[in-house]
């Protein structure tokens, strides 16, 4: 079920580093840190686990491939590998794969066996969660250690969770019951952006593993990564505002906008909700000789507040509205979005269109 070939010649107290795709891996943030050490540090593969008894392939499948002239077939494995680092005490082990569907308990003792004859005491596991941060902090880790020494020097936070558990919890436990030095990272990852990789996590999970293993790594392609998602949500809103031909709109209500981006409500993309709203909310402007301007815009800030509802307090409505007047929007516009789901009446022709276009884009999304 594991098979593992020992380096030749043996590892020097090695430290293993864990991290699985899934339930454990928002904004896949730890799988990416397993895979830029496997980069940096030129890993070599000895060994992997049979998935065939740990993994149900109707929720992880295999991947087939026929882009090419050999059909290829990938079944999801968990792959081992290990790495000689001769600027360290220490060389290390990584294990990355999908999270096993079944049997945790044999797996995690097959692994647990297999690490240990290769001479491991110190158990480091990866993960990440979706959360309540704004993309653009640095991210502070969550973390568990069997002693402070392992993470001395760190700037965490300590768990404060009760509730279900991945694979790297079972792991971290099981692993500090055999005597092992056992360390947790957790990294949270912006809500908003869960569908792309969370660099500034993973730029921090990077650093937690070069504390919990004493092994350096070069971060300066993480933190240009990080810096590229941070630029890549002003340049969403920036392309909204050119797209419908709005003007001067402040530079913290585009960035506002551009982390709709990566927000759905309703199996809508909040983006691009809010542009087909104030698309059809001037288009019917225009045809009434109301004010096209007061009317896209409006439509187009109508859901602004969903930008940071989950961050602070109060609806995305109050939030819209008072963020609107902190940068300066007219009157015009925060009444006009001010009105689309009914809790004020409309006074303008503006606002009763941004509230129609509202309901038009949600009930024919596209």
């Amino acid at each position: 079920m594991l098979s593992i070939t020992p380096p030749d010649p043996p590892l020097r107290d090695p430290i293993v580093v864990v991290a699985f795709r899934g339930w454990n891996d928002a904004a896949s943030a730890a799988s990416a840190t397993i895979a830029t050490i496997a980069e940096q540090r030129n890993a070599e593969r000895i060994g992997s686990v049979d998935p065939e008894e740990f993994y149900d392939f109707q929720v992880t499948r295999p991947i087939i491939d026929l882009t090419g002239p050999d059909p290829a077939l990938t079944w999801p494995e968990v792959e081992i590998t290990a790495i000689r680092c001769p600027d360290s005490a220490h060389d290390l082990v990584l294990v990355v794969g999908g999270e096993p569907s079944m049997k945790w308990p044999t797996f995690c003792r097959l692994l647990l066996d297999a690490v240990e004859a290769l001479g491991v005491r110190r158990f480091v596991t990866l993960g990440a969660l979706l959360a309540d941060v704004p993309h653009t902090r640095d991210v502070m880790l969550t973390v568990m250690a069997t002693e402070e020494g392992l993470v001395e020097g760190m700037d965490t936070r300590p768990p404060g969770y009760r509730g279900p558990t991945g694979i790297v919890g079972v792991l971290h436990l099981l692993a500090a019951e055999r005597g092992m030095e056992a360390v947790s990272l957790w990294a949270p990852a912006s809500h908003y952006a869960a569908g792309v990789i969370n660099h500034k996590a993973e730029l921090a999970l990077l650093e937690g593993v070069t504390t919990a293993t004493g092994v350096p790594f070069d971060t300066t392609g993480v933190r240009a990564n990080a810096r590229e998602f941070e630029e890549q949500v002003v340049e969403e809103g920036e392309a909204a505002l050119l797209e419908l031909n709005i003007p001067d709109l402040h530079p913290e209500l585009v960035r506002l906008l551009g982390k709709l981006r990566f927000r759905t409500s309703y199996g809508q993309n909040v983006l691009q909700h809010s542009k087909e709203v104030a698309f059809l909310a001037g288009v019917m402007a225009a045809e009434l000789k109301a004010d096209v301007h007061v009317a896209r815009r409006g439509g187009l800030l109508h859901d602004i507040g969903k930008a940071v509802d989950r961050e602070l307090d109060g609806t995305h409505l109050e939030l819209g509205i008072e963020l609107l007047r902190k940068h300066g929007e007219a009157e015009k516009v925060v009444h006009a979005m001010a009105c689309h789901h009914g809790d004020y009446e409309p006074e303008t022709v503006e606002a009763v269109l941004v509230t129609a276009a509202d309901a038009l884009s949600a009930a024919r999304p596209g």
